[in-house]
């Protein structure tokens, strides 16, 4: 799974360096920096938005994945214990069907904890506070692009609205 993030993550810089060639240099020599980061973008955020947009077959509700980027982007660590997020989805193996889809579809990733990770805290990965917690697996954004187009996303209100009801 790590090894395709590392994939992920040569082609956006790939994909920058296009754009960056594509829109040239202005006249002080300065390259179009904020376009070429807009055309990266702007895959990532059709893919970010795509989880808005279930099918009936993908697995997961509109909800539900409007739950996962709500628990995601709360605040840093910008990362959400898998546990919690499959319990949110109805729990047992149903959740974990649910969380699954996502993974499948390039909308979240596990992250597994490791010694030579920087940008996430170790308390990010605890379920309980203390020096014997257990390490357990988040969920996090695939990449720090999709975190950003998560952050600036308008998700849909997290309970559905009341019917109005005629006297």
């Amino acid at each position: 799974m790590a090894i395709w993030n590392q994939v992920r993550v040569v082609i956006y810089a790939m994909q920058l360096s296009a754009a960056l060639t594509l829109h040239g240099k202005v006249s002080n020599g300065v390259s179009h920096v904020h376009a070429a980061l807009r055309d990266v973008l702007r895959t990532v955020q059709r893919r970010v938005k795509r989880g808005l947009r279930p099918k009936s077959v993908d697995g997961w509700t509109v909800q539900q994945y409007a739950a996962a980027v709500r628990a995601i982007t709360a605040g840093p660590p910008y990362a959400v214990l898998a546990s919690e997020l499959v319990a949110q989805f109805g729990g047992g193996s149903a959740g974990h069907e649910v969380l699954q889809a996502m993974v499948r579809e390039d909308l979240v990733s596990y992250r597994p904890y490791s010694d030579w990770a920087r940008d996430l805290p170790v308390e990010a990965f605890c379920a309980s506070d203390g020096p014997d917690c257990m390490l357990e697996e988040v969920v996090t954004a695939p990449t720090p692009a999709h975190l950003y187009c998560m952050r600036k996303l308008t998700l849909p209100d997290p309970t559905p609205p009341m019917a109005s009801v005629r006297p």
